[in-house]
């Protein structure tokens, strides 16, 4: 039966998922950038956390239900590649330091992928310097 079952399903185009027209948009993202204080200073572990998500077309922004946490070093610095993820527009970054002295900041950013072909949509950058403000 379950032979009968596979080949009916194999006729109408349901034998394999692993690629061809069954497959799914991908593309690589990287998010670079710097977490400072008024002064110019690094402000070393703040917490920098991504959202991803899409517009309807009608002005409404939809936002993953997670999202990455980044962490800056101690120059201030943060990184983060994703490859092979999902072609998102919408990315939100948003800095928070977490020893409470300074005030949190976002920035809302919309990518355009480009130098891909078929499925591989390309390659998208962000790159923000955060300018923390004190409480």
């Amino acid at each position: 039966m379950n032979t009968l079952i596979g080949a009916v399903l194999g006729l109408l185009g349901f034998g394999s998922f692993s690629c061809g027209m069954y497959a799914c948009p991908y593309a690589d993202l990287t998010i670079d950038g710097a977490v400072m204080d008024e002064h110019g200073k690094p402000v070393p572990g703040a917490q920098v956390v991504h959202r991803s998500g899409w517009n309807d077309g009608a002005g409404t922004r939809y936002w993953l239900e997670y999202a990455d946490t980044l962490y800056a070093d101690d120059e201030g610095q943060f990184h983060m590649y994703k490859q092979r993820d999902f072609p998102r527009e919408c990315h939100m970054l948003i800095a928070n330091d977490l020893t409470g002295k300074y005030e949190s900041d976002s920035v809302f950013s919309q990518v355009t992928y480009a130098g891909g072909h078929g499925w591989y949509k390309g390659k998208a950058f962000i790159t923000n310097v955060f300018i923390l403000k004190e409480k």
